[in-house]
C-alpha cells in the first residue's frame, strides 16, 4: 500500500507543479511541503469520506520524514519505475495496522475507489494546494493579493478591548457617567481627542467607574477600548512611559518584531495607528503627569480618560475633572441590600453609617455580612472601632478590613497575610499558582473564602488585593522569608522553562543552575505569553530579591528574562531591573557576565550607547576571569553590535572578527555562523561587497548545515542585498527567504523582503502585500 502512496504522489506532485512552473519546489521548504501534503490529503479525505482514513494515514506515514525539495519530489520519481513493476503482485502486498493485516487492493475497495481515481483525486487536491502555496509566496500575485486583502479584512473587523470586566455592584454614579459622556460628545479642535480626568480616594470606585462607563458607550468607539493600569508600573519606572507605550501597541495589534527600539519611533507608530480613529484610551492608577502626556492620540474623535487619586496636571487643554464622593445613603443600603438580603432595613441603615458610604468599606461589610454572620455581629464588630474611631480614609476601609480579618478563621487569616507578601510596589495580580508557592499547599479553600468575603479580588484568572485592603494585610503580616523564597523560587523555575522553549540554542549556554535540566515546553508563543503575563510579577521578584540580598535568584531570574526582554522589547524594565543586580554580582565573575551582557545589550538596543560600553566591557573582563573563549565571543559580539547600531562600522567590523576568531577557538557552529553573518552585513555597508559574499556565503552554509530555517533566510535577505548593489538580479534569494520567513510565521521580515522584492523587480504587487501585512500587524 506504501508503494502505491508513493507512485500515486509522485505522478500528482509531477502534474500540480508543472502547471505552476518548476520553480515552485525550490520555495518551499520541508515544513511547507508538510502543511502544503497534509491539506491536499485533507482535501481528498472530505471528498471520499471516513472510510478513506487508513488510506490517507498510510500515505502520511510514507511521507513523514522526507527530505528538502526539490530531491524530495525526485525520491519519488526515481521509485515509480520499480514500484509500478511491483504492482501485478499486488494482492501479496499487505499494510498492517492495529493488528490487522489489510491488503492495498481490499482498502481501495472499502474506499470504492480505483488507482486511476485515487491518482486524479490526489492530483487535483495537491495542484490546488501548491498554486495557493505559490501564490503566498508571491510566484501568482493575483491570488496573493486576494488572500492578504482577506486577512486583512479580518483583523480590521477584530477591534481590541482591554477593559476590564464590569462590576455587577455598580450603584450611583449616574452623574458622573452622564458628565464622561457629555465629555465624548462635545465638538473639539482638529487633533485634539476628548479629555477627563476621574480623581477620588483609593477604596472611591474609580476604576469600576470608568469601566462601567466605558463598556456602557462601546459604540461611541468603534475602533477600539484599550485600558492600561499605570499602578502596575514600580516607582523605578515613573520617569518614562516607555513601556506603557509598548504595551499600547501591542493591544493596538503591533507585532513585538516590527516595534523600533527608540521611543518617538514607537510614539510615531502609536499616531499613526490612532489618526482618524475613534478609541477610548482608559489610564488608571496614574501618579504623575509625564506617564501618560505622550499617550493622548492626535485625533478629535478619540478620547482619554486619566484617572487618578489627585488630579493630575497636563499640558494641553485642560481635562474635565471629575472626583468621586461616598455613596449617600440610599445607595449605600441598596449596595449593601445586594449582598446581604435577609438583612433588614434598619440593619442596613447602620451599617451604611458605619462604613461611611465608601464603596470599598461596603463591598467589604457585605462579604463578611453575608457569610453567615448574624448581621447584629457584624454591627457591633464595626461599633467597637478596633482603630480608635480615626477618620477617613482610614476609618472607612481600615477599621471594617480590620473587624472582618478578626472574624476570620485562623486559615483564612494565615492566607491574608501570606499572600500580602507577594512582591510589587503595587498590589499585584496572581495566579493559583503564585498562591500554591506563597501558602505552601492547596490555595484553592483559601483564596475562594477571602474572594467570597471580598478581602481579595479575582478577575480573568488571577487574583489580587485592593491596595488599602493589602496595606492592612502587610501589616497583619509582619515577614515570612521562607514564603516570598518560595514565591521567587516558582518564578524563577517558571522564566528557566519559558525562557528555554523560546530560545533553546541560546538554553544550553546559560549559567543558571535550573537550565541544567529544563526541556521546551509547549511552544514559543505559548511561552512569550506566559512570560508576558508574568511580566510584572517577574519584575517584582528581580527587585525583592535584590532587597534582600539574595543574590543568586536575583541574578537567574535576570538570566532568565532574556526572551520576555530580546522579544517584547519592554526596554525600561529590561534595564532597571539588570541595573539593580549588576553590583551584587561583584566578585562572582559568571553572574557579571551574564548580567552585563544583557544589560550591555538592552542600553545598545535602545540607543544609550554611552552607557552600554562601559557595562559591555565590564562584561567582558569578566569573561576573560571565567577563561573560556565563548564568554570572551559573546562579549565581543555584544560590543561589535552597539558600535554597529552607533554607526561605527570599522570598529564594529574589527569587533566581529574577533568574536568569529573565539567562536572557532572554541568550536561553536552557531555562534560562528552568526559571527560570519555579521561581517557580511557590515561589510555591506562599507562597501566591500567580496568580502560580504565570503562572509555571507560561509554563513549561509553553516544554518543549512544546522537546520536552522530562520537565520538562513535573514542571510538569504542580506545576501540579496549584496547581489543587488553589484548590479546582479536578486529575485532568486529574496524568493527563497520569503518562502522560509512566511513559513516561520515572521510576518515582519517577510513585508521587509516583499518591499525589496518590489524595488528589485518593478512589481508593484510585492509592495501591496508589503503593506497589506503592515498593516495587519499594527505598523501603518
Amino acid at each position: 500500500m506504501l508503494e502505491i502512496a508513493a507512485i500515486l504522489v509522485a505522478r500528482a506532485a509531477e502534474r500540480a507543479l508543472g502547471g505552476v512552473g518548476e520553480g515552485v519546489a525550490r520555495w518551499l521548504t520541508p515544513k511547507e511541503h508538510e502543511r502544503l501534503l497534509r491539506r491536499a490529503l485533507g482535501d481528498l479525505r472530505e471528498r471520499l469520506g471516513d472510510d478513506a482514513a487508513e488510506l490517507m494515514d498510510a500515505v502520511r506515514e510514507h511521507l513523514g520524514g522526507r527530505g528538502a525539495p526539490p530531491q524530495w519530489y525526485r525520491r519519488f520519481v526515481t521509485l515509480e519505475e520499480p514500484l509500478a513493476a511491483a504492482l501485478a503482485d499486488l494482492p501479496d502486498a499487505v499494510f498492517g495496522r492495529r493488528r490487522r493485516r489489510v491488503t492495498g487492493r481490499e482498502l481501495l475497495a472499502r474506499c470504492g475507489l480505483s488507482l486511476q481515481e485515487l491518482q486524479e483525486g490526489l492530483t487535483e487536491a495537491l495542484d490546488w494546494a501548491v498554486r495557493e502555496e505559490a501564490a503566498l509566496q508571491g510566484g501568482l500575485p493575483e491570488l496573493s493579493r486576494q488572500r492578504e486583502a482577506a486577512v486583512g479584512a479580518k483583523a480590521a473587523r477584530e477591534r481590541p478591548n482591554t477593559l476590564p470586566a464590569g462590576n455587577p455592584g455598580f450603584v450611583n454614579r449616574g452623574g458622573v457617567l452622564g458628565a464622561l459622556s457629555a465629555t465624548a460628545n462635545t465638538p473639539r479642535a482638529p487633533g485634539t481627542p476628548a479629555r477627563a480626568a476621574l480623581t477620588g480616594a483609593g477604596g472611591m470606585g474609580k476604576t469600576s467607574t470608568g469601566v462601567q462607563w466605558g463598556h456602557g458607550v462601546a459604540e461611541l468607539f468603534p475602533d477600539g477600548l484599550v485600558y492600561v493600569d499605570f499602578g502596575d508600573l514600580g516607582e523605578r519606572e515613573v520617569l518614562g512611559p516607555s513601556d506603557a507605550l509598548t504595551r499600547i501597541l501591542y493591544a493596538l495589534g503591533a507585532a513585538s518584531e516590527a516595534l523600533p527600539a527608540d521611543y518617538g519611533a514607537r510614539l510615531q507608530i502609536f499616531r499613526r495607528l490612532t489618526a482618524d480613529r475613534r478609541y477610548l484610551f482608559v489610564y488608571d492608577n496614574v501618579r504623575v503627569a509625564r506617564q501618560v502626556e505622550d499617550l493622548f492620540p492626535a485625533a478629535a474623535e478619540s478620547m482619554v480618560l486619566v484617572m487618578s487619586r489627585k488630579a493630575v496636571h497636563l499640558p494641553g487643554p485642560a481635562l474635565r475633572p471629575l472626583e468621586l464622593k461616598p455613596l449617600g445613603h440610599e445607595y449605600a443600603e441598596r449596595m449593601l441590600r445586594d449582598a446581604v438580603p435577609h438583612a433588614t432595613g434598619g440593619q442596613l441603615a447602620r451599617l451604611a453609617e458605619q462604613c461611611g458610604g465608601w464603596p470599598l468599606a461596603l463591598r467589604v461589610v457585605g462579604g463578611w455580612a453575608a457569610d453567615g454572620r448574624p448581621v447584629e455581629h457584624v454591627i457591633a464588630r464595626l461599633r467597637a472601632d478596633p482603630l480608635g474611631a480615626t477618620e477617613g480614609e482610614v476609618r472607612t476601609v481600615y477599621s471594617v478590613t480590620e473587624a472582618a480579618y478578626e472574624d476570620l478563621p485562623e486559615d483564612l487569616r494565615r492566607a491574608y497575610r501570606l499572600l500580602s507578601l507577594h512582591p510589587g510596589e503595587r498590589p499585584p495580580r496572581f495566579t493559583r499558582a503564585a498562591a500554591a508557592a506563597l501558602l505552601g499547599g492547596d490555595p484553592v479553600p483559601a483564596l475562594s473564602g477571602l474572594v467570597e468575603r471580598h478581602l481579595l479580588e479575582y478577575a480573568e484568572g488571577r487574583y489580587f488585593f485592593h491596595g488599602l485592603v493589602r496595606t492592612h494585610a502587610q501589616e497583619k503580616a509582619g515577614d515570612d522569608p521562607e514564603a516570598v523564597l518560595r514565591l521567587v523560587e516558582y518564578y524563577l523555575a517558571g522564566a528557566v522553562q519559558a525562557d528555554t522553549t523560546v530560545n533553546p540554542a541560546r538554553a544550553r549556554d546559560a549559567f543558571g543552575p535550573g537550565y541544567r535540566a529544563a526541556v521546551a515546553r509547549g511552544t514559543k508563543g505559548e511561552a512569550l505569553a506566559w512570560l508576558d503575563a508574568e511580566h510584572r510579577n517577574l519584575s517584582a521578584a528581580v527587585y525583592e530579591a535584590v532587597a534582600r540580598g539574595w543574590v543568586e535568584p536575583a541574578w537567574q531570574l535576570c538570566e532568565a528574562l532574556w526572551s520576555l526582554y530580546f522579544s517584547l522589547k519592554y526596554y525600561d524594565d529590561w534595564i532597571a531591573t539588570h541595573r539593580e543586580v549588576l553590583p551584587l554580582t561583584s566578585g562572582l565573575p559568571h553572574a557579571a557576565f551574564r548580567v552585563g551582557i544583557q544589560l550591555g545589550r538592552g542600553l545598545a538596543e535602545s540607543g544609550r550607547h554611552d552607557e552600554a560600553r562601559p557595562v559591555l566591557q565590564g562584561a567582558l573582563d569578566a569573561a576573560h576571569h571565567l577563561g573560556k573563549p565563548e564568554h570572551r565571543a559573546t562579549a565581543e559580539e555584544f560590543l561589535a553590535r552597539d558600535r554597529e547600531l552607533a554607526g561605527d562600522l570599522t570598529t564594529a567590523l574589527a569587533g566581529f572578527q574577533r568574536a568569529l576568531r573565539l567562536e572557532l577557538e572554541a568550536g561553536r557552529a552557531r555562534g560562528v555562523a552568526i559571527d560570519h553573518h555579521h561581517i557580511g552585513r557590515v561589510c555591506l555597508g562599507l562597501g566591500d561587497l567580496n568580502g560580504a559574499s565570503t562572509a555571507l556565503t560561509a554563513a549561509l552554509e553553516a544554518f543549512e548545515r544546522l537546520g536552522d530555517a530562520y537565520n538562513r533566510a535573514r542571510v538569504l535577505h542580506t545576501f540579496a542585498r549584496v547581489r543587488r548593489a553589484s548590479g546582479l538580479d536578486p529575485s532568486a534569494l529574496l524568493l527563497d527567504a520569503l518562502a522560509i520567513m512566511r513559513a516561520e510565521g515572521r510576518a515582519y521580515q517577510e513585508a521587509k523582503i516583499l518591499d525589496d522584492l518590489a524595488e528589485a523587480t518593478g512589481e508593484d504587487s510585492y509592495r501591496e502585500m508589503a503593506r497589506a501585512i503592515y498593516e495587519r500587524i499594527g505598523v501603518i
